[in-house]
């Protein structure tokens, strides 16, 4: 049984994760926990669910998600700090456990073993120590949970670029049930959390299809999208209900309608400006020339059917830098407060007019967001604007670095929230009596990390200022190599990254906090991007060819690969000539869910067959044979196709070519010589392009690209049955990476 498992288990890694996790645990716990004013109405609402207190007092502010949890924390771990905080240390390795994965899928693609130590440490550096990251990990806050759904969802919607619901109706069932759980369970730990995982997944699917060349299978994932927005919203409605029974308020300005609303104008509120509806009372209206007839139109229908009309109105005036007023605006209020539409009326008309002053507005918030530019509080309101009262909203150091700057604190509060009657009515919480164990931290820890703190906060602002060019470069590098995972993975975490801050730029949210939910996503995308191209292939290539050559090159161990649909009329003939012609080669025939009886009468040759359960493709039928002679130790495959244009007898032109230039690759050229062989003349126009290209990017005339006919040795057979994705159309494409790599391609001229 020991003996099982040592051959089944990497010990070696078992044993770093070990020491890494207590290692990690050790500092993690050497720290105690902040309790912010928020986070103490957090702890507050699990009062709530254990029915000490009654469940009216639930605001619809707040989601069930993060009460939920920490309920459980204290009722698995025990109602104290140090309870609290073993149940986001869980959390905590989830961020460092799925960034893991999210990498090791990238160094896996690339190979560099020799290298992957540099960027395991900078893994561990950037991510795993960073005190941001850790910092926010000791707060009950929702960023303390927020970046390990979403890295736990950029991992899938990597692995959900392979998934077709034509080919697979049940993981297509699966993932949209996981992103529709993902998506509630942001949602309800704070609503513009819900945004990203839309976005994650959102250009999963864009990338996905591009990657499949398929519009059919962006029009599928855009459908499971749309299918877990359904079940989001069904569950809200479940929860607005489920409030209402209970006698909360679900409507006015808390409601998600009141939260949008006051987001929209707040999201461009630098530069449109609130005036006092006393002052637009006092003026005449019907001859203001900067109010549009249909905002006139509605004042005045406002005006005549409705009392203190003037207090349901709200008036903006557009501020150019000097300070001239440029235009009045108005919305319109109804009895519950802003409407939304009112809002996005609003935004539109004002940014068609005056586009510079809304993208100006929210380039600002997204610069403020990311603590590079400051922020005017007014009215409880983020304005990012310089002038009288601006200062520099910085909740990563008060929050998230709070911990390592008080010798023996676990509950913090804003003098301005202690008398605030919900905090006092918390206070009678059975836990608050035993809630704080004043453990002192470990000053030597502390002390390292505030030395070090000003480089993570400077890394922070950098990294969020840079996610979005690099998410178009990202884009560009993906267009271009579409098979390559570091492309794929990067624009996803940089483009979500983005978006995730542009999101609250636009509706004003513009604290530094919200954008840290995204910083663990946009810091491993960095680790990625500084990964070089892989270059290793070509010296292990090198080093397996200096093996290759001890052996001699011979038919003997070597195996015809013919992928066959319908080929009932050929396949006899096509197997009888290789038989007569190559004794000493085996034959596998890969059968591509042919209708007719290809399988049976390969079969009844004595040949193994290769019957796949739906039709792959020519590529994927090809791989399928490769695969099939990598694994059972096959040193030569002869690519053959079953319709008879091949000809066995030409073989040994391949061997006798690979024995005299060392080549991996020994294509059959139907172009190389005159051989009298008739093309099509857009296949041969085709061809000549295919030609020009591989000419123009790695300097090697090959005749014909697109040739089925080829003899592969051992290195490249693991090369193509090692490929994630087989090329659909093996031609040029793969010519050019192979070369690129390192492999040797010569052709000969055959007869077909």
């Amino acid at each position: 049984m020991i003996e099982k498992i040592r051959k089944n288990v990497n010990l070696k890694l078992v044993f770093f994760i070990l020491i890494l996790t207590i290692f990690l645990g050790i500092i993690f716990f050497s720290s105690s926990l902040i309790v912010t004013s928020d986070g103490s109405w957090y702890y507050w609402y699990t009062g709530i669910l254990d029915g000490e207190l009654p469940f009216s007092q639930w605001s619809i502010t707040r989601g069930p998600t993060f009460p939920i949890i920490i309920w459980i924390f204290k009722h698995l771990f025990g109602t104290n700090d140090f309870g609290v905080l073993i149940g986001f240390f869980i959390f905590y390795l989830m961020i460092i456990t799925f960034a893991a994965l999210i990498l090791h899928k990238v160094l896996k693609e690339y190979n560099n073993k020799s290298s992957n130590l540099i960027y395991w440490f900078l893994f561990i550096v950037l991510i795993a120590l960073n005190p941001l990251i850790i910092g926010y990990s000791h707060t009950l806050l929702t960023e303390a949970v927020a970046p390990a759904m979403i890295l736990l969802t950029t991992y899938f919607a990597y692995l959900w670029k392979e998934v077709s619901w034509i080919k697979n109706k049940k993981k297509s069932i699966f993932y949209t049930l996981i992103f529709s759980l993902i998506l509630i369970f942001m949602w309800f730990l704070k609503q513009p959390y819900a945004a990203i995982i839309i976005f994650i997944i959102g250009i999963s699917a864009v990338l996905s299809a591009i990657y499949k060349k398929s519009i059919k299978i962006l029009v599928e994932k855009v459908i499971m999208i749309f299918v877990a927005c359904i079940i989001l919203v069904i569950s809200i409605v479940g929860w607005n209900e489920i409030l209402k029974h209970n006698g909360v308020d679900t409507e006015g300005k808390n409601s998600t309608n009141g939260f949008l609303s006051r987001g929209i104008i707040s999201g461009i509120s630098s530069y449109y400006i609130e005036i006092p509806s006393q002052t637009f009372c006092d003026i005449n209206y019907i001859n203001n020339t900067k109010l549009s007839k249909n905002e006139k139109e509605k004042i005045n229908k406002l005006a005549t059917s409705a009392d203190n009309w003037c207090n349901r109105i709200k008036l903006y005036a557009v501020y150019e830098q000097n300070g001239s007023t440029l235009k009045n605006s108005v919305i319109i209020t109804d009895e519950n407060g802003l409407s939304t539409l009112d809002s996005l009326e609003f935004l539109i008309l004002n940014t068609f007019e005056n586009p510079k002053y809304t993208i100006l507005a929210y380039a600002k918030n997204y610069l403020s967001t990311i603590n590079l530019y400051p922020v005017r509080v007014t009215n409880n309101n983020y304005i990012a604007t310089t002038g009288p009262g601006t200062v520099i909203i910085n909740e990563n150091m008060v929050n998230g670095l709070a911990t390592y700057y008080d010798d023996d604190r676990c509950w913090w509060e804003k003098p301005m929230y202690r008398n605030n009657p919900k905090i006092l009515n918390a206070k009678d919480v059975s836990y608050m009596s035993n809630f704080c164990s004043n453990t002192k931290e470990n000053t030597f820890v502390t002390n390292i990390v505030k030395k070090i703190n000003p480089f993570y906060l400077e890394l922070f602002k950098i990294t969020m200022l840079l996610v979005a060019p690099l998410s178009i470069v990202m884009f560009i590098m993906f267009l271009k190599d579409k098979n390559n995972v570091k492309y794929f993975i990067t624009t996803i975490l940089f483009g979500s990254s983005f978006l995730h801050v542009l999101f609250h730029a636009s509706l004003g949210a513009i604290i530094d906090r919200y954008a840290y939910a995204a910083f663990p996503s946009a810091i491993l995308g960095i680790i990625i991007l500084l990964i070089p191209k892989n270059r290793s292939n070509s010296l292990i290539n090198e080093n397996l060819n200096k093996d290759f050559k001890k052996k001699k090159v011979t038919e003997k161990n070597s195996i015809f690969v013919i992928p066959a649909y319908n080929e009932s009329k050929h396949i006899e003939k096509v197997i009888k000539d290789i038989r007569k012609n190559m004794p000493s080669s085996d034959i596998v025939v890969t059968n591509d869910y042919s209708k007719d009886n290809t399988k049976e009468i390969v079969e009844s040759l004595g040949f193994p067959c290769l019957n796949v359960p739906f039709n792959m493709g020519y590529a994927m039928a090809v791989q399928t044979g490769i695969k099939y002679a990598y694994e059972n130790n096959y040193d030569y495959v002869i690519q053959f196709d079953a319709d008879g244009q091949h000809l066995s007898s030409e073989v040994k032109k391949l061997f006798k070519k690979m024995k005299e230039t060392d080549a991996n690759v020994v294509i059959g050229s139907r172009f190389l010589e005159k051989t009298g062989y008739k093309h099509p003349f857009f296949r041969r126009v085709g061809t000549k392009m295919f030609s020009v290209i591989i000419k123009l990017f790695c300097k090697k005339k090959i005749t014909d690209p697109t040739s089925g006919f080829q003899l592969l040795d051992r290195n490249v057979i693991k090369r193509y049955s090692q490929m994630g994705k087989y090329p659909e159309f093996p031609d040029a494409n793969l010519i050019i990476e192979m070369l690129m790599e390192g492999y040797k391609i010569e052709e000969v001229s055959v007869k077909m």
